[in-house]
């Protein structure tokens, strides 16, 4: 008798064991799962300021003002014309592999 007592006994330890497994495995989840999407929020974001409100036109419509003042060689447009290109090859890289 006292054996099945014990078995019980170690079948409800047993018990509460797994069920506190599951319940550190579903925290480690939603803690996974809000990590991702705060992964996502950051990327979006840091996509918005490479490319928006116009940022490349922007650099390029200051370069072609200073260029027109005499402030700046016309060479320098190229240069900007060539940074804008391997900046948004690198935003199309990066997205390509996240």
């Amino acid at each position: 008798m006292a054996d099945i007592n014990n078995t019980i006994k170690q079948g409800k330890i047993n018990l509460k064991a797994a069920e506190q497994d599951a319940a550190s495995s579903f925290n480690d989840i939603a803690l996974s799962i809000a990590n991702a999407y705060l992964n996502i929020l950051l990327s979006e974001e840091q996509l918005e300021n490479a490319t928006g409100a116009g940022a490349f036109q922007q650099q390029l419509d200051q370069t072609d003002k200073r260029i027109a003042a005499g402030t700046l060689p016309i060479n320098d447009r190229l240069d900007v014309l060539a940074q804008i290109a391997n900046d948004e090859q690198a935003i199309v890289h990066s997205a390509k592999h996240h």
